[in-house]
Order: structure tokens, then C-alpha cells, then sequence
């Protein structure tokens, strides 16, 4: 069965795009960005499932999915990086779910209000002490484990893409409090991630992008 049209609407960020955008490009499979500003997004927007993007018009029809882990999902099965087995693609999942987990704290504080606090809980909460350095250092141990490069093995799967985003996010500079030199503290993931950035098909992309916006929020090293 071929593969149906896909285009990306979202804007011109790295962000809950960037993920699906890499899995594609590494599965060599053809989609098209489409870049949203002003008028754009209001129009789009009512016709979004959930009102929010990104959104992946799939075909013809325009048929929206919309939520980025669906999103990637479905992207990662067209590019072949999410395991057939059922018990492969379960521990698959795991590194995702632990991935998501190792950022959540930091999302949540966005909703604190007072800004040296808010500084002083992210520089807290990325220590090797903190609870996302925890989580990082469980998963440092995991791929420690696995005597691999890679999550997925001797090659990146979907759980790979997931860990080199979030925590290219992570270590951006967009989080005030979060230094850039982050991921000094936890050598396995830093390899992992500059293995990640160093992939063909991954630098290939980013030789691609000449957006400085999703530049800096994916190959700081």
C-alpha cells in the first residue's frame, strides 16, 4: 500500500513537530512542512480535532490527526522505527513514557509565577539529585544495560527520536534556570545524543534546515 500524502502544520519550530519531522526524513518517507503564521493558524485552528497543533493532514481528504505522541507513532510505523514484535515495541514504549517523564517537571513550572523561584527549581530539579536527574540516570542505566548505542539496538527506532528531542529541548537554552551544559552532568545520554546528531540520515536533515529557531532546539551538543 503506498503512502498517503503527509503535510505538517505547524509552525516554524522545532517544538511537538520536530519529532515526527525527524522519523519521517530517517524513514525516507515524503512529507511536505506547512508553516503556520497569523491568519493561518486562526483559520486552521477550528478545523483542528482538539483546536491545537500540530496536526498531520493525512491524504487527499485533509483528514487532521492531531496530538504529537499520535503523531509520532504513526510516523515512526511509516518509517519502519517501531518494532513489529509486540514485546519489543512495549519496552520501546517504555523509553518513550521515560522520556516524557524526564521532561514533565520542567513543563510544569511554567505556572510559577515568581521568577527567581522558577529559576531555582529548574537548576534544582536537573540536578543529578533532583527528580529529573533521577529519571535521567535511570535512564542512562537502561541504555547502559542494553550494551548498545542505541535504545533500539545496533540502529535508532522511535525510542531513540524521542530521547535526542526532548532532550535537545532540554538543553536548548529555551528553559531559563536550565543550563546548556545540562547533559555534562549525565555522559551516557550525552553520547547517546551527539550519536543521534551524528546519524546520516539525522544531519543530513538538519543540513536541510536553515531555520536558526529549530537549529538551536535540536543540535546544541
Amino acid at each position: 500500500m503506498s503512502t498517503p500524502k503527509l503535510t505538517i502544520k505547524y509552525f516554524d519550530i522545532a517544538g511537538r513537530a520536530e519529532a515526527a519531522r525527524l522519523l519521517l526524513a530517517m524513514g525516507n518517507v515524503p512529507f511536505t512542512d506547512e508553516f503556520l503564521e497569523g491568519e493561518a493558524f486562526a483559520a486552521l485552528k477550528p478545523l483542528c480535532p482538539f483546536g491545537q497543533v500540530p496536526v498531520l493532514q493525512i491524504g487527499e481528504d485533509g483528514k487532521l490527526l492531531a496530538q504529537s505522541g499520535a503523531i509520532n507513532l504513526y510516523c515512526a510505523k511509516l518509517a519502519k522505527l517501531y518494532p513489529e514484535d509486540p514485546v519489543d515495541a512495549a519496552f520501546c514504549d517504555m523509553v518513550v513514557c521515560q522520556a516524557s517523564d524526564c521532561f514533565e517537571p520542567l513543563l510544569a513550572t511554567m505556572g510559577i509565577k515568581d521568577p527567581e523561584a522558577k529559576l531555582q527549581t529548574r537548576a534544582d530539579l536537573v540536578k543529578p539529585t533532583g527528580q529529573v536527574g533521577a529519571r535521567i540516570n535511570s535512564l542512562s542505566a537502561y541504555l547502559t544495560s542494553l550494551k548498545s548505542d542505541f535504545f533500539g539496538g545496533a540502529t535508532p527506532d522511535f525510542a531513540d527520536v524521542i530521547v535526542y528531542q526532548n532532550f535537545s529541548f532540554i538543553q536548548s537554552g529555551f528553559l531559563d534556570g536550565v543550563p546548556l551544559t545540562v547533559l555534562a552532568d549525565f555522559p551516557v545520554i550525552k553520547a547517546h545524543h551527539a550519536r543521534m546528531a551524528a546519524y546520516p540520515s539525522i544531519a543530513e536533515y538538519y543540513k536541510r534546515t536553515n531555520n536558526p529557531k529549530r537549529l538551536g532546539l535540536t543540535t546544541v551538543a
